[in-house]
């Protein structure tokens, strides 16, 4: 392909899993021509969003890369010309918006890119005008902007660094076919009139033959056709037409890039492994020495082999807690080094002062014994979320929170607290994840120092809080419309089955207890 602007050499995506790495995307290989509307087709989870991931230098692939005009996507010497010149828009990026003003929103990137603040303003009045948004809207707070004005502002928002290439996912998702249209009537002359080349996933076939000018489509995360639009209908004809709406159709296939494995784990009863967890948090919780903890923590380990746990899902587990150990090591002065430790030479060292505060190595062991303790109880749990499923678990709960089936509606409603607590955390940390890369495709992670943690703590918290609450307000209508009453029966609960693997699972929880006793 002549003046190609994009190579995507044999591009291999996956992650580790306990059968070993899964694939989401398989030896992918296409070029791009500058100028060129490529859509990139698939069923959900095809592996579409993954691609433009990897497009933006956002997710390294295990194998292949990605050559914008010479520049590999992942050499760190590139990627401010990366976030300044390849615009990514991820599905519903109106969710990104948090700033005080639509203006201010927009100038987001601009600024984390070195602008001054009166070329960023430029920059973002240019791209509030190509998108038709009105004047009066952009001092406006964009949470009082209609659906169809906030996408506009958050497409400004991905138009204000003066991209060359434009990466869209799903652009239309969520707006009404009107909308939809408008909206791509508005890119297509942007993206004309600029010469701009433009990658846009998508499950529609039609936006797909009548918007751009080739085709990529993706199953399974194989690549398996790369052609001209006009070719589609072809290549349809020739696979047959019931395989043809399978490679587009709107829904999961063998290939959706989650993981499979069963969380109910090989076995056991959920009201037993609430109990032996509970069992092994408390005796750890209270460990008062490093030989009583590394105890506990050891038999947390056996508990995590017998459940087969991938090292990937403890490590993905453990992550959200390392700030508060780092915390923790910090500032945790108690505990060893307030009794036995600080009074001797060895553990009275300064390692640095600032101001009237220093810090000792008691004090160092200290915050250890702190952050240790407190990542060792969430080991302690953590494999009672990854073994057993959010149902199973909420019945087994609200059979201990009726005390046995004696008090149901005291058992209900605690249960059903729980529930919902359980559903949340990881559409929470999905939110929090899907808005980390919005962010992150807008170039905060070149600021650096204090103003740069001001900035992500900010461009996060507010859109992940918005979020949550409209999650909380669909939930709720959810349950008021299902016939929801407070006190009711919400879940059957689950009387505990005793086999072999609940007694052995009781009684390697009972060794974390009975061994430091012994020792």
């Amino acid at each position: 392909m002549k003046d190609s602007l994009i190579t995507v050499e044999q591009l291999t995506v996956g992650y580790k899993a306990a059968e070993g790495t899964a694939l989401i995307l398989r030896d992918v290989s296409f070029q791009v021509a500058a100028g060129t509307r490529l859509a990139v087709v698939g069923a959900v989870g095809s592996g579409k969003t993954t691609l433009l991931k990897v497009m933006g230098g956002l997710l390294r692939p295990l194998a292949g890369r990605v050559i914008y005009d010479g520049r590999d996507a992942f050499a760190a010497e590139h990627r401010r010309w990366l976030r300044e010149r390849v615009g990514i828009s991820w599905q519903q990026p109106e969710q990104q918006l948090f700033a005080e003003t639509v203006l201010t929103d927009v100038m987001f990137a601009p600024l984390n890119l070195g602008y001054s603040p009166e070329a960023a303003k430029e920059a973002a009045e240019e791209a509030l005008r190509s998108v038709g948004l009105p004047e009066e809207l952009w001092a406006v707070s964009p949470f009082h902007l209609s659906g169809g004005e906030r996408r506009l502002a958050a497409m400004a928002g991905t138009l204000a660094t003066r991209p060359q290439i434009l990466l869209l996912d799903e652009p239309t998702a969520g707006l009404d076919p009107a909308a939809g249209r408008r909206l791509l009537t508005l890119l297509g002359k942007k993206v004309a009139a600029e010469g701009l080349t433009c990658l846009l996933a998508t499950h529609d076939r039609k936006i797909a033959s009548l918007w751009c000018d080739e085709i990529v489509v993706l199953h399974s995360g194989r690549l398996v056709f790369h052609g001209r639009s006009a070719g589609w209908s072809g290549f349809v004809a020739s696979i047959g037409p019931s395989q043809g709406e399978e490679l587009t159709e709107a829904g999961p296939n063998d290939n959706s890039g989650e993981r499979r494995e069963d969380p109910a784990g090989p076995a056991g009863d959920p009201a037993i492994k609430i109990a032996a967890a509970g069992l092994l948090a408390a005796a750890t919780a209270i460990s008062g020495n490093w030989l009583d903890l590394l105890i506990k923590m050891v038999v947390a380990t056996a508990i995590y082999a017998l459940h087969k746990i991938p090292l990937r899902s403890v490590g993905k587990l453990l992550r959200p807690f390392w700030p508060l150990v780092v915390a923790a090591i910090i500032f945790g002065r108690g505990g060893e080094s307030g009794t036995t430790l600080s009074g001797t030479a060895l553990f009275s060292t300064v390692l640095f002062s600032a101001g009237g505060w220093t810090y000792t190595t008691g004090d160092l062991v200290a915050g250890l014994w702190v952050g240790t303790k407190f990542m060792a109880v969430i080991l302690a749990v953590g494999w009672l979320g990854l073994t057993t499923t959010p149902t199973r678990l909420t019945r087994a709960l609200s059979w201990w929170l009726s005390l046995g089936g004696l008090c149901r509606r005291l058992g209900a409603n605690l249960a059903m607290a729980v529930f919902v607590a359980m559903r949340f955390y990881p559409v929470f940390v999905s939110e929090a994840e899907r808005i980390r890369l919005a962010q992150e495709s807008r170039g905060i992670s070149l600021v650096r120092g204090l103003a740069g943690i001001g900035r992500r703590i900010t461009s996060l918290v507010i859109p992940l809080s918005a979020a949550l609450i409209r999650r909380t307000e669909t939930l709720a209508t959810a349950l008021v419309l299902r016939g929801y009453r407070p006190g009711q029966a919400g879940f059957t609960t689950a009387v505990p089955q005793i086999g072999r693997f609940e007694l052995l699972l009781m009684m390697i929880c009972g060794l974390a207890v009975l061994l430091p006793l012994l020792v």
